[in-house]
């Protein structure tokens, strides 16, 4: 016998439980964050946007995401209460329109920086989505592990090995040359 309510189901859009948090706060107070602080801050932020990969079908989000091998900030401009950190980031996948493109790519990057009450923030900027590689191999991986116990994959469900050959050859790409 059950007591109590029944467990609501999960959630048909799991895209939605792991958002990804707009800013982060780099530099407390109103003194201008260093680049350092401006480094940290983008990467803590990017590894919390990896939980995006956690989501049933890392492949199908609904803006693209860039898996980063390394990046730098090359400059911190400030003026007044705006300002803007200059990047260079190094990738080698993009997860667009359904499909991981492997394309090793050099790119730049302006992070917009705002002075808050709390301090100076890092927003992250809204037509991509940046995730450490070290990130996205764990939630890519965890992904595949769930996927291969499921009762789906256990009767062979043809969707289902489509999508585990998938996260496989995509989480290849990223493990080559390591």
């Amino acid at each position: 016998m059950i007591y109590g309510p029944l467990a609501p189901p999960a959630p048909a859009d799991a895209a939605t439980a792991f958002e990804v948090p707009p800013s982060i706060i780099i530099a407390a107070g109103n003194k201008s964050p260093t680049r350092n602080e401006v480094a940290e801050g983008i990467s803590e932020l990017s590894n919390a946007a990896g939980n995006v990969l956690r989501t049933d079908d890392p492949l199908k989000l609904p803006l693209p995401v860039l898996i980063v091998e390394r990046f730098s900030v090359e400059s911190v401009e400030i003026k007044r209460d705006r300002g803007w950190a200059r990047l260079q980031i190094d990738s080698k996948v993009l997860i667009a329109d359904g499909e991981a493109h492997v394309i090793r790519r050099r790119e730049k990057a302006r992070w917009e920086l705002r002075r808050t009450e709390s301090g100076w923030e890092a927003v992250a900027p809204s037509d991509r989505i940046y995730v450490p590689k070290d990130v996205a191999v764990k939630n890519l991986a965890a992904q595949l592990a769930r996927l291969t116990g499921s009762d789906s994959a256990a009767t062979h469900q043809e969707t289902v090995l489509r999508h585990e050959s998938q996260l496989a050859n995509l989480l290849s790409a990223l493990l080559e040359g390591r």
